[in-house]
């Protein structure tokens, strides 16, 4: 290597080599051109103060003055030629910055300025990251966490940060199980984005629903390097989605029940009214048998008990909401209801027992409190004869596949001609009615110490 070029390499550390033969060239050049003008200004000021014998230099100092201008004119368009200037700028800068050279004072000031710039920007970005109140977090290709933020510890109840950067986002078995893993996969291989939501249960048992956004981070190359994962605990808001979807279901549901109710309720509606006729014509069957105005009114008042007690069976019926009730609640009310209208100076004894089990429909209700009207009704016209009190006694228990409802008064038995039923009133023949068309089963009447009537139906 030659010494101008070590001188170079001194000089200019990072220049290649090309540069280093134009600027050799450029020094060589120069002192061509330096030395003769130096020469040239040297005889001009001899000349100009008078030194030694200026005759022999005459046309020596002429010609060198010429010269010296040439030269200098030559060596000024060597200078600033704007692309030896660049070349040596640039040179100079890098020069500077590799040996760590100091800045012109403005030049300072303004990149110290631009540094704080970053900075402060670099310091907000890291307040509003840390601070947000949605999860943010990071990762590589592989699953690594990069960086998260506070908000992901809480959502998933880790106890530190440091904790969770121990989680591989595509291997953790919660992840996976959830199907997190598999969108977060996803999204890394296909750069696939979207919002997504899932019911997560983290390491340290929290059971959260996530609803998260996904995004793919790329490089220069637009080579997708990572991802970016925004997560929200939307377990609040779910629970609150469940809710109105219930609340709507129920509405729903109750609408439905409503509909069937009025359905139930026109229903017995119209079969009460049926019902009533179905007296009238029952007791017109009758009316050829009454020979006073008493039989009359006792007739009407019979009508009157009978109505009543489908009254009573209507509101029992109303109170459950038209849907199936115990038959032990149904025969005490009725009873009672019935009872009321026993003369003052009449006594009535009541023993009922029943299955708390047996649960009837709607229609088998109003059926059978009007059967139990009916057998009340006549106990007290014929039981209590010359007597001031009498007992009633009602059984009702399962025989079989089937209910048995005893009703039992120990007053007088029945007539022979009304067992063998070739001679019966109005209660007997609407009870014999109501049984066989409104309850589909079988009347059976006895004697046992009194009469005893005995009724089978189906549920």
């Amino acid at each position: 290597m030659s010494s101008s070029s070590t001188f170079l390499n001194r000089i200019f550390p990072d220049a290649s080599q090309k540069t280093e033969i134009r600027l050799g060239k450029m020094c060589l050049l120069l002192s061509f051109l330096v030395i003769p003008s130096l020469f040239g200004c040297l005889i001009v000021i001899l000349d100009l103060t008078g030194s030694g014998s200026a005759e022999p230099f005459q046309i020596l100092s002429f010609r060198s003055a010429v010269a010296c201008g040439l030269f200098t004119l030559v060596l000024l368009w060597l200078l600033f030629n704007s692309r030896n200037i660049r070349l040596l700028i640039r040179l100079l800068m890098e020069r500077r910055q590799t040996h760590n050279l100091p800045y012109p004072k403005g030049e300072q000031a303004s990149d110290n300025k631009t540094e704080a710039a970053l900075k402060e920007s670099e310091e907000r970005f890291r307040l509003l990251v840390e601070h947000a109140p949605l999860g943010i977090i990071t990762l590589d290709t592989s699953g690594k966490i990069i960086d998260i933020n506070q908000k992901i510890v809480e959502i998933v109840g880790s106890p530190s940060a440091e904790q969770t950067l121990k989680i591989n986002l595509l291997t953790f078995p919660p992840l996976v199980k959830s199907g997190i893993a598999d969108d977060l996969a996803k999204c890394l291989s296909t750069g696939a984005s979207g919002v997504f939501e899932k019911a997560y249960i983290s390491k340290w048992d929290k059971k959260v629903y996530i609803r998260y956004y996904l995004a793919p981070l790329y490089d220069a190359d637009h080579h997708i390097t990572g991802a970016l994962a925004i997560m929200e605990d939307y377990t609040e808001h779910k629970e609150a989605e469940q809710q109105l979807q219930s609340l709507h279901e129920q509405t729903k549901l109750d609408a439905e029940s409503r509909a069937v109710l009025l359905e139930e309720v026109n229903h017995r509606v119209k079969n009460n009214l049926a019902g009533i006729i179905g007296m009238l014509y029952a007791t017109r069957k009758f009316i050829d048998t009454i020979e006073s105005r008493e039989g009359y009114l006792a007739t009407l008042e019979n009508l009157i008990h009978r109505i009543e007690g489908m009254a009573a069976v209507h509101e029992i019926l109303s109170e459950a909401d038209w849907s199936p009730i115990p038959l032990c609640e149904l025969t005490n009310r009725i009873i009672r209801n019935s009872l009321q209208a026993l003369p003052p100076d009449k006594q009535v004894e009541t023993d009922i027992i029943t299955d708390d089990n047996i649960m009837i429909s709607p229609k088998q209700a109003s059926n059978l409190g009007m059967i139990i009207n009916e057998l009340i009704t006549n106990t007290i016209k014929h039981a209590f004869d010359e007597r001031s009190s009498i007992k009633i006694t009602v059984r009702v228990t399962w025989d079989g596949d089937e209910v048995r409802f005893q009703f039992h008064n120990n007053g007088p038995e029945f007539p022979e001609e009304v067992l063998s039923m070739k001679a019966f009133n109005t209660g007997i023949y609407l009870t014999e009615i109501l049984v066989s068309n409104g309850l589909g089963g079988t009347l059976v009447l006895r004697n046992e110490d009194g009469a005893m009537t005995d009724i089978h139906f189906k549920l």
